[in-house]
């Protein structure tokens, strides 16, 4: 049968679990070629069904590998941005200390006198 075939259109517009069950029901009759044709249909549908299964499988699988990639490169400018933060804050620190320190010494000498 060719790909205008009325019968394949028939297939197609039943779809594949319509034309499983009509040919569980025997509604194709065993002997003729409608039955070979719509096992051979749902047999080509079943084979594609499962390579786009796959297909879609692999895409998701790469989506997530990508925004792992994303994920852990967002995690590196994070621990960059706080490392860059620490060093700043004991930059200021050892400032503040200073500056503390010199305050109490002057400060204390300046009152004994």
């Amino acid at each position: 049968m060719e790909a205008g075939d009325p019968f394949l259109q028939e297939l197609e517009d039943a779809g594949l679990n319509e034309v499983k069950a009509r040919l569980a029901a025997k509604i194709y009759s065993p002997i003729g070629p409608k039955s070979d044709i719509a096992k051979d249909w749902v047999l080509r549908k079943e084979q594609a069904l499962e390579v786009e299964t796959r297909r879609l499988e692999d895409a998701h699988k790469v989506e997530q590998a990508l925004t792992i990639s994303r994920t852990a490169e967002a995690a590196e400018r994070q621990a960059l941005a706080a490392e860059k933060a620490t060093r700043v804050a004991v930059a200021a620190l050892v400032v503040a200390v200073g500056r503390n320190s010199k305050r109490h010494r002057y400060g204390s000498t300046l009152r004994g006198a």
